[in-house]
C-alpha cells in the first residue's frame, strides 16, 4: 500500500485506510468472525491506520478492535478517533 507522510510529523500513513464502523454494525450486521477477518485483513494489506470512534456500535467496534490489535505491537498501527455525544438516548440532528 502506498504510504505518504503526514503533515510535518514522522508519521507515515497509508493512502487508504481501514474505517471501524462497519465493526459496530453501522451499515449492516457482521458476525464477529467476519468483523475480527475484515480487520486482520486490512492489516495484513498493510491498511495500519484504522479510523474508530467510541460510538460505532455503542463501543462495539473498539472492543473488537481490541482484540484484533492486543497482540500486536503498539508501533504498528496507528489509531484516529474523534469524540462527540455518548448519550445512549436517540439525538435529532435536524435543523
Amino acid at each position: 500500500v502506498e504510504r505518504r507522510k503526514l503533515g510535518n510529523t514522522d508519521l507515515e500513513l497509508p493512502v487508504i485506510s481501514y474505517g471501524a464502523s462497519s465493526l459496530g454494525q453501522e451499515f449492516r450486521r457482521v458476525t464477529i468472525e467476519e468483523a475480527l477477518r475484515s480487520c486482520r485483513v486490512a492489516l495484513e494489506l498493510g491498511m495500519n491506520f484504522i479510523d474508530t470512534s467510541p460510538f460505532y456500535g455503542r463501543g462495539m467496534s473498539e472492543v473488537l478492535l481490541g482484540q484484533v490489535l492486543r497482540d500486536l505491537p503498539r508501533e504498528e498501527f496507528i489509531l484516529g478517533s474523534k469524540l462527540g455525544r455518548y448519550d445512549l438516548e436517540h439525538f435529532d440532528f435536524s435543523a
